[in-house]
């Protein structure tokens, strides 16, 4: 994970101008894992985050407000009575651990000064926010308790002697020599590459900080420790000192790393130069730490959403599948059923051969030119003409569900495309407006009751709001990634002469390209770039050659009554494009 030593490191040296003195107005845990302070500076109000979440473990302050239980949990209990109203007086961080301790001074009870560490232990699934008497060394409590079952190195129990956590033998980073490197490395294996040696040494490294020293040095990424002689160590010290020495006199570059949609992907406490031209926003450690774990606990909220409704949709599929199957079975009788009208009408021919009582019959086939037997159970208590009669109407009742069948598996059949396109939209979905409209899509089908999956998204934004992007020649392409786009595109953005494409047989989006005069004026390298679009935002993103149906829009119809998303076209064309990411990426850029 990116955030190691060092950048704890930058947010001590934040934290230290900022809370230090500060006065602990009040406690709340906004989640099962995670403690904030709302803290008071004199006039100015901040809140700190202590977070011991397996993936997202962190301290920071944050800005954008987080969700308050109305029941707080048993260690906000605690917390609130021993820390409000005390002040923060020292923030430690031993070395370049990934460990920060709270000194905080407040009064119990009786009215006595009380000193108390609430230690937050940056550790992986072992991350836990622990608060300690400062003299007894006892633990008061913790957000995550166990026993010697689950560690053999300490307890985490209320009343327990507080162990820190088990140390790496790594290097003192900041004070080490270049002799001590050379024998740190010289103790790994030869064979490791020399970005996880460096990782392994040094403390306060993680591998984003590694690859960038590697990086600086312009030596090859995979270069291992047998690869390595003086020159490599020497050119490996030269870059190291480029932090090092920053770092002792708390002088740090907070960077923030985006892609090229904007979000960010990486953060350190120096300059991350080995990502080239990629935007490196700078400023403060604290507001980098929390704009790249805001991000990933929205992606993760919103991935959980969206997972819950594949889920969904991929078991009604299944149940369909499974009915279709059935349905198919019975069809296939359609022999057995024609049976039932030949063996009625061979009885009525051979009346005189047959007489009441009979329990079977051997009669000439006609309906067989080699002229063989056909062998015809009768019940016995009925004439010749009521054992016909009855096989009329076996036959006349097999007939009508043979066709409720049909009937059946043709909307057995659309229902699953219907799905299959919804399961093509979950995945292409990105944003808490498109998943919300799918969930609501799903509501309105009666696949889902309202309050059903996770924590319901919030929809940003009433009207849909497709894609745009920006074509060659001035042209505008507008991409519908839900159904709920793509039949607001179809029936109210577009006019009779735009053009309309979309993946042949296969869910994705509807494309527009927004024209004023149609096929004949419209240039063919833009008709590929939508094309490509239409690809892309398609099942089909995967394939090469996939052949894209285009009309114009006047030539599409959304039939009454029919599903979101489903249209019916004419006058058509098909070409065949490759759905490029670069060519995506490149279009969306032109839009900004």
């Amino acid at each position: 994970m990116p955030f190691d030593g060092f950048v704890l490191a930058a947010i001590r040296h934040e934290l230290e101008d900022k809370i230090i003195g500060s006065r602990i107005d009040r406690v709340y845990q906004p989640s099962q894992d995670s403690i904030a302070l709302n803290l008071r500076q004199a006039r100015e109000r901040m809140r700190l985050l202590l977070c011991a979440h397996p993936s997202f473990a962190r301290v920071h302050l944050f800005k954008q407000p987080k969700e308050n239980p109305v029941s707080p949990p048993s260690f906000c209990m605690v917390l609130r009575k021993h820390l409000e109203g005390g002040r923060v007086k020292k923030i430690v961080q031993p070395g370049l651990e990934r460990i920060i301790s709270l000194e905080i001074e407040a009064q119990n009870e009786i009215g006595q000064t009380e000193t108390k560490h609430l230690i937050c232990e940056i550790m992986g699934k072992h991350s836990n926010i622990i608060l300690v008497e400062i003299q007894s060394r006892k633990i008061t409590d913790a957000i995550k308790k166990y026993s010697h079952a689950l560690s053999r190195h300490r307890e985490v129990l209320p009343g327990r002697i507080y162990i820190p956590p088990p140390t790496h033998e790594k290097l003192d980073t900041l004070h080490m020599s270049e002799k001590d490197l050379l024998n740190s490395l010289l103790k790994r294996p030869l064979d490791d590459l020399l970005i996880k040696c460096l990782q392994n040494c040094l403390e306060g490294f993680s591998t984003v900080l590694a690859n960038e020293i590697l990086y600086r040095t312009g030596l090859p990424a995979e270069l291992t420790l047998n690869e390595c002689g003086e020159y490599e160590i020497n050119k490996i010290w030269a870059a190291l000192q480029e932090i090092i020495i920053p770092a002792r006199q708390n002088s740090f570059q907070p960077t923030l790393v985006l892609n090229r949609q904007g979000k960010p992907i990486e953060f350190s406490a120096f300059d991350l130069t080995c990502f080239g031209d990629r935007l490196r926003k700078k400023g403060s450690m604290n507001d980098h730490v929390e704009e790249f774990y805001n991000h990933r606990e929205e992606d993760l909220r919103r991935e959980k959403e969206r997972s819950f409704l594949l889920k969904t949709v991929l078991k009604q599929s299944g149940n369909l599948i499974k009915k279709l199957e059935l349905q198919r079975k019975y069809l296939g009788q359609e022999e057995k059923t024609e049976q039932l009208r030949i063996s009625g009408e061979l009885i009525m021919a051979n009346i005189h051969q047959i007489s009441r009582g009979s329990v079977k019959v051997s009669l000439d086939n006609f309906y067989d030119l080699s002229g063989s037997k056909a062998d015809i159970d009768l019940s016995p208590e009925l004439g010749p003409v009521e054992n016909a009669q009855a096989y009329f109407k076996k036959y006349a009742k097999a007939k009508r569900a043979s066709k409720t069948a049909a009937r059946i598996e043709e909307q057995t059949l659309k229902e699953l495309n219907y799905l299959a396109g919804i399961e093509t939209n979950l995945n292409m979905a990105t944003a808490d407006q498109e998943i919300s409209e799918i969930k609501d899509e799903l509501n309105r089908q009666g696949y889902l009751k309202d309050n059903s999956g996770p924590r319901k998204v919030k929809t940003v934004q009433k009207t849909p709001q497709p894609l745009v992007f920006r074509l060659s020649d001035g042209f505008t392409a507008l991409v519908g990634k839900t159904n709920r786009q793509n039949d607001y595109l179809v029936t109210h953005m577009a006019k009779d002469n735009d053009i309309w494409l979309h993946a042949k047989d296969y869910p994705g989006a509807h494309v527009i390209i927004k024209t004023e005069k149609g096929l004949p004026e419209t240039p063919a390298g833009v008709l590929l770039e939508a094309a490509c679009l239409a690809a892309y935002f398609s099942k089909a993103r995967q394939n090469k050659n996939v052949p894209i149906d285009y009309t114009l829009r006047k030539n599409v119809h959304k039939p009454s009554g029919a599903k979101p998303g489903f249209v019916t076209y004419t006058s058509q064309r098909t070409i065949n494009v490759n759905p490029d990411e670069d060519t995506v990426l490149k279009l969306a850029e032109n839009k900004k």
